[in-house]
Formats: C-alpha cells, structure tokens, sequence
C-alpha cells in the first residue's frame, strides 16, 4: 500500500514545470503561461521522484493545453514509459510569481493533486519551477505560495520535490507557420491525388516571414509543379485554428481561402491545412468555427485536408583529402549547441551514407545525409534552428558500419 501511494505521488508530480524564476513580478504575467510542451532532463529531474524510479527516468515531457487538459509522458532509461493525463486548474497566488495548480489525474489511475509553480519568461527558452505532492490520498499537504517551494511538510518531500523544466514548445501563432513543410504518402489530401490521378509524390511549402509563399509539387511520373504568390494569415478566435488567405500569381492568378493548424508538441511539428479557391465558381472556403472539412463543397470537406511536417536541413558537406583506415563518428561540436552544430564523421571507403537525426522519443528529424560519400573525413553542418531545446540522437549507417551518438541543443 505504502508503495502504491508513492507510485501516485509520482504520477502527480510529472505533470508540470519549471526552472528557475527570477523574483521579479514581470515574470509571470498569469498562469497562462504554463500553456505548451515542457521537458525535463537530467539534474532537472527531482531527486524524490529518481530515488523512487531507482534513478531511472531519463525523460519527461509534460503538455498543458489552453482547454485545460493535460498530459505527462515519462521515459525510462531501460525503454519502458509511463502516461499520465487529466486536467488542471491553475491560478495566480499573489506571493511574487508563484502560482498555485491542482491536477485532476485520470490515467493511470485516478488522483487530486496540488501545487505551486513558477515561470521564467524573462529566460530563452522559458523555464518552469515546480513542486505538487497527491492530496487525494494520506500522502501529506501541498505546499503553500506563502512558503515557497519546499514548503510541503512531507518528511522525504519539500525541496526534493521541487522539478525543474524547459520550455520546447507553447501555443502556436503566427511566426510558426514560417518555414518549409513537407507532405508525402497518406497526408496529401485524398481530392488532390483524384485530380492529379494519384500522381503527387510529394508537395514542398515554404512560408517567408514577408509574406511569399512557394510551393513545389513533384509527381511520380518525375514533372514538376511551381506555384506562387503572396499570402495574408491571421489568428481566429477558435482554438489554435487560424485563418489563411492565398493570392496565387504563378502558374494561374487566384485567390484562395482556408485554415491551418500547427502543433507544436509533435516532433518536428505537424500542419494541417485545406484551403479552396474562391476566385472561381469552387465552393466557400472551410470556417475556423466549423473545423476542418466544414467547406461545404460536396468533394471537398475532409477529402481536402492535407497534413505537413516540417523540414530542417543540413547547411553543408566539408571534404577533406586524407583517407582514415578507421570507420568512426565522432561527437558533434559544439555541444551543447545553439543553433549549429558540426558532425564529422570517417570512412574508410566510398559507400552510401546515411546520416539520421531523432529526438528522445525515437522520431526521425532530419535526414542530413542520404546517398553516396567519397572516403574520407567529413564535416556536416547541421542548422537546428527550428528544432526545441532537447536532447537529439544522431546515426550514422553504412553496408559496413553503424553508430550512435546523442547531442544537446540548448537554447
């Protein structure tokens, strides 16, 4: 039973975050800042919650979204996971920058929890403070903003309690739809492959902060498609939905009207986005209060939705002349790093490379590398700078020779 109850007190306490908060008020504007995707890592991780884990958390993301939800997912060491979710209410406190939260848990199991919380705002990326003990059960008193963290009078609790998180991903707006998005495979809308004869093999967007936008289709008969032209986008008032107008002046002149969506908590981040002409005679445009597949266009509707990844690339492939007797990957330089970082590799003969980087989670972020390298030493510049803060794998595979290695962006 003892055990059980300590299990639960941990459950509580991975869903939140923060690092540390100056004492200055401006901080902390409200508790809405706790809104977006938080990782703790490392020394970051309270040592209560290790010591009853057996120092084997090597990760926790926790999520906390506008509608009050919230999600916890904890990565072990030896490759086992745990989800914790529920909902949360949060609230200003009115001792400095404090503010206090209580979790209702409902997977794995059902529980009330209570806390307190502090954000750095002032810090880039944000950081998150962060202490909650279970009141549901026998298991001791939250702590209290007036006492400040460690304040819980739990014996083994107070300040070893106290988590520690960094932000890597918040409430999307505006400046997150800048970038290059990729779709491919099952994400590219059902009635775009109809009228291209399921043609498209894959759909390239890029949206410049000066508002151009481009867009390359390559289809599976090797033609290729540009499109271009300028476009408006603005925030609606209905979740994290919003509004795009598109003013196509190549290969056709066209005005086009739609809605999109990023969400920041996959990684990398994911799109979703249907838009239709309205310069023509096809139907009205989807609305943000209706969703995606609201335009009432018969074909179109959910058949229109077309989903997007985003892109980051390498910068560059240095050469240099000498041929090593050795296979090797070496660890990337800088690290930490912010934004770029170098990753050299040796091989001992020319072959195929491919060179893969993953978050925490094993997703694939980028592909640096993807065809046939010369022998030799090599240096990869590798640009992170849409990427979050975090803990990344990279892998190097060849016929003759594989290896792994992690780096730290650290913003």
């Amino acid at each position: 039973m003892k055990k059980l109850l300590t299990l639960l007190f941990i459950l509580s306490f991975f869903s939140v975050i923060q690092l540390q908060a100056q004492n200055s008020p401006a901080n902390v504007k409200s508790a809405e800042n706790i809104v977006g995707t938080w990782l703790s890592t490392g020394d970051n991780i309270a040592p209560l919650l290790q010591v009853i884990f057996s120092q084997n958390i090597d990760t926790i993301y926790s999520t906390f979204n506008a509608d009050n939800s919230y999600s916890v997912h904890q990565i072990n060491k030896d490759g086992t996971k745990i989800d914790y979710a529920g909902t949360y209410t949060a609230a200003v406190s009115g001792t400095g920058n404090i503010c206090t939260i209580t979790i209702e848990q409902s997977t794995p199991t059902v529980a009330t929890v209570e806390g307190i919380f502090e954000v750095d705002t002032t810090a880039s990326p944000d950081f998150l403070k962060y202490e909650v003990v279970q009141t549901s059960g026998t298991q001791n008193v939250p702590p209290t903003p007036e006492g400040g963290f460690g304040s819980s009078n739990g014996g083994t609790l107070g300040t070893t309690n106290v988590q520690k998180f960094v932000k890597i991903g918040g409430t999307p707006d505006l400046t997150d739809l800048y970038g290059k998005w990729l779709s491919t495979g099952d994400n590219i809308a059902p009635i775009l492959q109809a009228i291209f004869s399921n043609n498209v093999d894959s759909l390239t967007a890029v949206f410049n902060s000066d508002n151009t936008y481009s867009v390359l289709q390559v289809n599976k008969d090797k033609t290729v498609i540009n499109y271009n032209g300028i476009y408006t986008a603005a925030a609606s008032s209905t979740g994290n939905i919003y509004t795009i107008t598109l003013d196509q002046s190549s290969p056709a002149v066209l005005t086009s009207e739609g809605i999109f969506e990023v969400d920041l908590t996959t990684y990398p981040p994911t799109m979703k986005y249907e838009v239709v002409q309205t310069t023509g005679t096809q139907n009205v445009p989807p609305t943000p209060e209706g969703g995606f597949g609201s335009s009432n266009g018969g074909a179109l509707g959910t058949s229109n939705v077309q989903k997007y990844e985003k892109v980051y690339n390498v910068t560059s492939v240095e050469q240099f002349s000498n041929v090593p007797n050795v296979y090797k990957l070496e660890q990337n330089y800088p690290n930490p790093f912010n934004p770029s970082t170098k990753i050299r590799f040796s091989l001992k003969q020319a072959e195929n490379v491919k060179l893969t980087v993953y978050n925490i989670l094993g997703q694939e972020v980028a592909v640096l590398l993807n065809g046939y390298i010369s022998a030799g030493t090599h240096f990869v510049d590798f640009n992170a700078n849409n990427l979050a803060s975090g803990i990344y794998i990279y892998k190097i595979q060849t016929q003759n020779f594989s290896a792994v290695k992690k780096m730290m962006l650290l913003r």
